[in-house]
């Protein structure tokens, strides 16, 4: 990973697209919310047709 994101920063430095003075501060942000997703499965499906 740490070698895709040496590329990525010298591809776009190269390019033109970022410079130097772009890369001094970096701000990431990481914070994970988890989501309350349900997916269709067969028996949700099922389910759902015989409450009708």
């Amino acid at each position: 990973m740490e070698a895709i994101f040496n590329s990525t920063i010298t591809i776009a430095l190269n390019s033109g697209f970022i410079n130097k003075k772009e890369c001094e501060d970096v701000i990431v942000d990481t914070t994970v919310i988890e989501k309350n997703i349900s997916y269709p499965t067969d028996s949700k499906l099922y389910n759902a047709l015989l409450a009708d």
